[in-house]
């Protein structure tokens, strides 16, 4: 009986047209996903306390697991010459500690006497280079094009925006004290956090293989294993090559004799860390710092940081990151726009290895979706 039933419902036009057709199948799992989710954001206020609760500690795990991929290795190492892994985690701390130690004592007092040095001077600085581009734009070639942003006054609006922007910047660094607390609390809590992690990384990932379904394990494996090995190829990838941007730049701007080349050379290198946009980002207070000195000085700067990208493109990143994570450059900047624009700078230094963690995910999804399904056979 059962079975005439199922074939009654077969022919007719509802089981026919509709229960046998492919496209509305998807459509169906699609309006029944788009609810699922509308329905997540009517009762989003229960999520309220999470969101709050990862805004406290999320920071300063992000940046502890960024350190764990960096240091890692070197434990692994270390217990491979026969040291425990407590002993080999505790000389990495002390090498650390050393490394901040001389830090302290030699390069941020000369990064804080620059640093205050080049506030004070800032708007001198870009006063003179606009009156730099206006003599240039002086010139009888350039006539109609000064007149133009004369009457549109853009040079003026520049500066005053930029101005502002500085103004703004520099008063919230000194009277945002929940930044300063919350920066306080990231640089306490990481220390803790890294050394469980060297101490019992490999623990973790046994404990969520335990708690794993028998038939996920394999896919649970394989997605920790990728996900690690890319995200932590692409951490120490970027950590080492930015260390070698700010040498390299601290060598160039030393020998064209530019101010303020310890601090524009340690930007250059943290801005490093976003993808693209941190080269062009640590090139314009360069410029504008070598444009003040002369137009001579402005070339010598260019100069500088065309040899830079040269040695970074052809040598340092081919050799150091290779082509670890496969993301075509057009993805990249579409991935730092969301995620910049999402988590602001947390954003732009986590967005891309996120977006590998997830592509791997995905990767699995389609190969679990192409197995069990027809739609991918040839």
């Amino acid at each position: 009986m059962k079975e005439s039933k199922k074939e009654n419902i077969k022919e007719t036009i509802f089981g026919r047209d509709i229960l046998n057709n492919k496209l509305v199948t998807v459509l169906l799992v699609a309006l029944l996903l788009f609810t699922t989710v509308f329905a997540f954001t009517k009762i989003s206020y229960l999520f309220t306390p999470l969101v709050q609760i990862f805004s406290i500690i999320g920071t300063p795990i992000l940046f502890a697991i960024l350190f764990y991929y960096l240091f890692i290795p070197i434990v692994i190492y270390l217990e491979s010459k026969g040291l425990s892994r407590k002993m080999a985690v505790w000389l990495v701390f002390l090498g650390v500690f050393i490394l901040l130690a001389l830090a302290i004592t030699f390069i941020i007092p000369g990064i804080g006497d620059q640093f205050r040095e080049l506030i004070d001077n800032f708007p001198r600085i870009w006063a003179n280079v606009l009156h730099q581009i206006e003599q240039l734009l002086y010139d009888e070639w350039l006539t109609e094009a000064y007149q133009t942003i004369q009457e549109t006054q853009i040079l003026t609006r520049i500066s005053e925006q930029l101005t502002n922007v500085f103004s703004v910047t520099i008063g919230s660094i000194t009277s945002a004290i929940g930044i300063v607390t919350r920066i306080s609390v990231t640089l306490f809590t990481v220390p803790f956090i890294l050394y469980y992690l060297l101490i019992d990384g490999e623990q973790l990932k046994k404990m969520i293989m335990k708690y794993t379904p028998n038939r996920a394990r394999p896919v649970m494996k394989k997605f920790l294993f990728q996900a690690s090995d890319q995200v932590g190829s692409y951490v120490r990838g970027e950590l080492l090559v930015a260390i070698s941007v700010m040498i390299m730049f601290y060598i160039g701007y030393r020998i064209i004799g530019l101010e303020y080349a310890l601090v524009l050379s340690i930007s250059a290198g943290f801005l490093n860390l976003i993808p693209y946009l941190g080269s062009i980002l640590s090139a314009v207070p360069a410029m504008i710092i070598g444009a003040f000195v002369s137009p001579f000085k402005l070339l010598q700067v260019i100069l500088v940081l065309m040899v830079e990208q040269f040695i970074e493109g052809r040598f340092i990143s081919p050799q150091i990151l290779g082509n670890s994570l496969n993301i075509h450059p057009i993805l990249i900047l579409f991935i730092l726009l969301v995620s910049g624009s999402l988590f602001g700078f947390v954003g732009l230094v986590f967005g891309v290895p996120g977006f590998a963690v997830v592509r791997v995910l995905w990767q699995l999804f389609f190969d679990w979706f192409s197995e069990n399904f027809d739609y991918y056979n040839d």
